[in-house]
C-alpha cells in the first residue's frame, strides 16, 4: 500500500525569490528492467537480480513553467558524507547504467538537482538529500500496490495509461505521470521506463503535470536482467 508523505507543514519564508517558483517537486522513480532493454544500458556495470523493484532515478526541485532550476551552493559534493546511507543507496538508489560505481551518477545527481533542495529547511545538506529520497522510498510500496490493483510486470502483456493512473489516484489520492521508452532493436514495442510522482513544497503528494511521452498501451516487463 502507498503511505502519504509527512503531514509536516513547513514555513517557506527563508526560501529565496527563486526556490519560491518551486511549486512542485518531483519524486522519480525508475525501472530497471526497463533500463536495461533500452538503447541506452551500457555494460559498465551489471545490474544485480537482487534489484527486483521500482529505484530511485532521482528527487528534482521543478518549477510547474519554464527551465529546470539551477541554483549555487557552497558545498560540494563528498561521498564520505553518504557512508551511512551507503546500503540503502545501494538497493533504492542505485545507478542502473554502473551498479558497482555509482559515486559519478549520485553527484551528478546532487550537483544538478540537490543544490536547489538544499534551500528546503528540512533538507539543507547532502545527507538529508539523499535520505529524504530514501525516506520516501521506503514508505512507498509502489509494486505492491500496482499488484493489488492486477497490474504485474509482464513482459507478454500490455497495460493502458488509465489502469495506472487509477493506482496513483486510489493510493495517493493524486495522479502521477508514466515515461516509456522503445524496446532495444524494436521500435514498435514501448517498454514502462519511469513511474514519476510529484510532492508539493510541505512535502505532500500533489498532481503531476504530464511528463514525457507514453503511447496508450505498453507493456510493463519484469525487473530482472
Amino acid at each position: 500500500m502507498l503511505k502519504y508523505a509527512s503531514q509536516t507543514q513547513v514555513a517557506r519564508q527563508h526560501w529565496s525569490d527563486e526556490t519560491s517558483l518551486f511549486e512542485l517537486r518531483f519524486f522519480i522513480i525508475a525501472l530497471s528492467a526497463s533500463f536495461e532493454a533500452s538503447d541506452v544500458h551500457t555494460e559498465r556495470g551489471q545490474t544485480p537480480k537482487a534489484l527486483n523493484d521500482f529505484t530511485i532515478h532521482g528527487l528534482w526541485p521543478k518549477k510547474y513553467r519554464g527551465k529546470d532550476p539551477k541554483c549555487k551552493s557552497q558545498e560540494q559534493f563528498n561521498i564520505t558524507v553518504l557512508q551511512g546511507l551507503r546500503s540503502d543507496l545501494l538497493r533504492l538508489w542505485p545507478s542502473l547504467s554502473n551498479y558497482s560505481s555509482p559515486e559519478t551518477f549520485w553527484k551528478h545527481e546532487f550537483d544538478k538537482h540537490g543544490k536547489c533542495a538544499l534551500q528546503d529547511p528540512l533538507i539543507h545538506d547532502q545527507y538529508n538529500y539523499f535520505k529524504f529520497g530514501i525516506d520516501l522510498m521506503k514508505k512507498l510500496n509502489l509494486l505492491e500496490a500496482l499488484k493489488n490493483h492486477g497490474i504485474t510486470p509482464n513482459a507478454s502483456k500490455q497495460y493502458n495509461k488509465t489502469a495506472f493512473q487509477k493506482v496513483f489516484e486510489s493510493e495517493l489520492g493524486h495522479n502521477g505521470s508514466i515515461k516509456c521508452i522503445n524496446a532495444s532493436g524494436q521500435s514498435s514495442v514501448n517498454l514502462l521506463e519511469e513511474v514519476r510522482l510529484c510532492l508539493n513544497l510541505t512535502h505532500q503528494y500533489t498532481d503531476c503535470p504530464p511528463i514525457g511521452k507514453c503511447p496508450e498501451k505498453f507493456t510493463f516487463p519484469p525487473f530482472e536482467s
